[in-house]
């Protein structure tokens, strides 16, 4: 429910910047569901465009492992 108020305002935050490198702190997230992995499939690939990584950090091991079976976390790797 929250995935597109998030995304909408990590636009916010990235607007402006020069950042090269985008690290997204999932530490505090225990599940990860479809809609949320859409968007941060889609929001990875906007980002790519534009010449910026974006790193996931702090992955539980449910969430990882989630994650590794997407198209995002083969573009991904480790």
């Amino acid at each position: 429910a929250n995935a597109e108020r998030v995304g909408d305002r990590m636009w916010e935050l990235f607007e402006g910047t020069r950042a090269r490198v985008l690290v997204l702190d999932f530490s505090a997230v225990s599940d990860i569901e479809y809609t949320a992995l859409t968007m941060l499939d889609a929001g990875e690939e906007k980002m790519r465009a534009l010449g910026v990584q974006v790193w996931l950090a702090g992955l539980n091991p449910h969430v990882l492992t989630i994650v590794r079976a997407t198209a995002l976390g083969r573009r991904l790797g480790h």
